[in-house]
């Protein structure tokens, strides 16, 4: 008997469709797992500006962009200054100077950043 007397193109199509299944639904449940693990780890991050004299506000954080502001500082200044910069002028640089004098704080249990304008120099 020769390979192709005992081919069966029913088998062959069966085990090429279970196949593309088995990859298919390894891909969904990862694409699933991943979604609710940055959701668990990144979700629920939020942005909360003090001022002395203006109303105090917040702004809730994507999953996205809260894992950007914690892995990169350059990208944690733009984002914060952009939440920031339609309520008040900062007078220092939020990341560094910011963090040492009190501007910037932030607040890994209640996952938020704090932007307290009470700290904010006087401009120079």
């Amino acid at each position: 008997m020769t390979f192709l007397q005992n081919f069966s193109w029913i088998e062959f199509a069966f085990t090429l469709l279970l196949g593309e299944i088995v990859i298919l639904t390894g891909n969904f449940l990862y694409d699933i797992l991943k979604a609710a693990y940055y959701k668990r780890r990144y979700g629920r991050w939020s942005v909360k500006v003090k001022h002395p004299t203006l109303e105090n506000f917040e702004r809730k954080l994507s999953p996205a962009t809260a894992q950007q502001i914690l892995e990169d500082e350059a990208i944690r200044s733009q984002i914060l200054k952009g939440i920031v910069s339609g309520y008040d002028w900062l007078n220092t640089d939020l990341v560094t100077k910011g963090v040492e004098i009190g501007l910037l704080t932030q607040d890994d249990e209640q996952r938020c950043f704090i932007i307290d304008f009470a700290h904010n120099p006087a401009k120079e």
